[in-house]
């Protein structure tokens, strides 16, 4: 899989996980993913801990107060912008844009059904993110109470086009920027989970990585199943509730 320096714009870039407790998420992700850890003095006190695997990018971790989750960040030309075309479209700030130190300029947005994601502009060869393979991210989907107005959002804002399709038993729709494929849409399991963008990452074992997940302290949310010609995957809370997916390739 690929591992490259600059994100195309409008494209999953970056995963954050707000935590309370940030040596307990080390353990948990490290033991799950293997994940190694730098921390970075912030200038207002706190601590940015950039997560990797052999040395390139995977995600992110900072202190939370009350909020705290994984936040799924897509890279802009221009976070300033981009916040005022989504306020424009509905949308509401979560969190102005600011600086995270030499790496880039990030904000939070929600979008008009409530689920927040980030946007992202990178600092010229600022970081090595690793994507697509083992313990990184591989696929990033959204649960919606409206995915027609999703839809329209997301398209508006980012250039997206939607493909939907009822290939899996159920309607399902994936973004999509020319003939890359950036993210999926699903209707929210109501009333089970809010609004809310969820990351996948890649596992070599799908069954294997739930078991640890949920000896570490975490839960099984989805059991591990298979999807037809995709693969086997599961979804997890963490020690502190956040949710995540896993994927990997099905037993063969």
């Amino acid at each position: 899989m690929p591992e490259f320096d600059q994100h195309q714009p409008t494209t999953f870039c970056h995963s954050q996980l707000a935590t309370r407790d940030v040596q307990r998420a080390k353990v948990f992700y490290n033991e799950l993913f293997g994940w190694t850890f730098d921390d970075v003095r912030l200038p207002s006190g706190g601590v940015y801990t950039r997560c990797s695997v052999r040395g390139r990018d995977v995600a992110a971790f900072r202190q939370a107060g009350r909020d705290a989750g994984w936040t799924l960040c897509i890279s802009v030309h221009n976070v300033d912008t981009a916040v005022q075309r989504a306020t424009r479209l509905g949308g509401r700030v979560r969190s102005a844009p600011n600086d995270v130190l030499h790496l880039g300029r990030m904000a939070t947005i929600e979008d008009r059904d409530g689920a927040t994601f980030g946007v992202w502009q990178s600092q010229a060869r600022a970081v090595t993110p690793l994507v697509g393979e083992v313990s990184a991210a591989c696929w990033h989907e959204l649960s919606a109470d409206d995915p027609a107005d999703a839809q329209q959002f997301y398209t508006e804002l980012f250039g997206w086009r939607a493909r939907t399709s009822h290939e899996l038993g159920r309607e399902y729709t994936e973004f999509r920027l020319g003939t890359q494929a950036v993210g999926g849409l699903v209707k929210t399991p109501a009333p089970r989970t809010p609004p809310s963008w969820i990351a996948y990452f890649s596992v070599r074992d799908c069954d294997w990585a739930a078991r640890i997940a949920t000896a570490m302290g975490g839960e099984t949310v989805v059991a591990p199943r298979d999807l037809p010609t995709v693969g086997r995957f599961a979804v997890i809370r963490d020690t502190e509730g956040s949710l995540f997916g896993i994927l990997g390739s099905r037993p063969s």
